[in-house]
């Protein structure tokens, strides 16, 4: 396994997941494959594709290491095939800009009679979307 830093990210493959990795903070990806206590190297894919090893990608039967990351999104696979079966695992990894909340808006009327309803509307610029809660 790689070692902990702050510019690594570590992902564990499986169900489909979207995971999204902040470009401005990891360097480095390292996907591993749910496949423990098997002796064969699984096949990685991306987005269909099987991945060869390279300066871009280290392959191994634990994990996929990935460096000199591109922007957007990336369908990974890690594939085994038996004499009868395909085991495979997949997971997307979403690489993009963190954006820290900013440009809150709120709109609505500007003058509301006292007991009548009225509708106010927020929005934010963040990656990965915000989340907005209502107070009184």
């Amino acid at each position: 396994p790689p070692p902990p830093s702050p510019d690594v990210a570590t992902i564990g493959i499986g169900m489909n997941e979207k995971t999204y990795v902040d470009s401005t903070q990891k360097r480095i990806i390292y996907i591993y494959c749910p496949l423990e206590g098997l002796d064969d190297t699984p096949t990685w894919l991306a987005n269909g594709t099987i991945i060869q090893q390279g300066t871009r990608y280290t392959v191994t039967r634990e994990y996929l290491r990935i460096e000199k990351l591109a922007f957007g999104c990336t369908t990974y696979q890690c594939k085994i095939t038996f004499a009868s079966y395909t085991y495979a695992e997949t997971s997307t990894v979403c690489v993009r800009d963190f954006i820290a909340p900013q440009n809150l808006t709120i709109t609505g009327p500007c003058n509301v009679l006292e007991g009548k309803r009225f509708n106010l509307k927020c929005t934010v610029l963040a990656f990965p979307e915000a989340k907005i809660t209502w107070g009184t």
